[in-house]
């Protein structure tokens, strides 16, 4: 018996929403020379860390590497799988920030989470396309707002 094609959350982007949710997919780099957060490669974002990967040590380095830069407690990011290796999926819950990355053209493409819907409903009544740097503005000022 076939188990059948696995659905990728994120689809053909590396990150998703799921309400104020935030699902990315990781392509892990441990004992970098720094941490930091690469570009996106594929439906994965390149994160860089200086943990070596040695029983999931890496991955709790990069969770406490992240936490900040998403403007979340620790506790607030999930590992939803691979924790000893180097393709994993994190779920971020209600981040207040938002890494630059996330800023680029695949922002725009993403579906909005559900507490920026009504800036979408608003360019739809008014007839008029939303442009990049509209919702990159949307973004931001749902995340402030929170």
């Amino acid at each position: 018996m076939s188990r059948g094609q696995i659905k990728n959350a994120t689809g053909d982007s590396f990150f998703a929403w799921e309400g104020d949710v935030l699902v990315v997919n990781i392509l892990g780099k441990p004992s970098s020379s720094k941490d930091a957060i690469g570009k996106p490669k594929g439906t994965q974002l390149k994160i860089s860390v200086t943990a070596a990967p040695v029983a999931g040590k890496a991955t709790d380095h990069m969770v406490r590497f992240l936490a900040p830069l998403f403007g979340v407690a620790v506790a607030d990011i999930e590992v939803v799988f691979g924790r000893e290796n180097v393709n994993k999926q994190l779920r971020i819950k209600a981040p207040k920030k938002l890494p630059a990355v996330f800023a680029q053209e695949s922002l725009f493409d993403a579906p909005l989470p559900r507490h920026c819907e009504r800036s979408a409903a608003v360019h739809v009544a008014e007839q008029q396309p939303p442009t990049k740097a509209d919702a990159t503005q949307r973004w931001t000022a749902a995340l402030r707002s929170q």
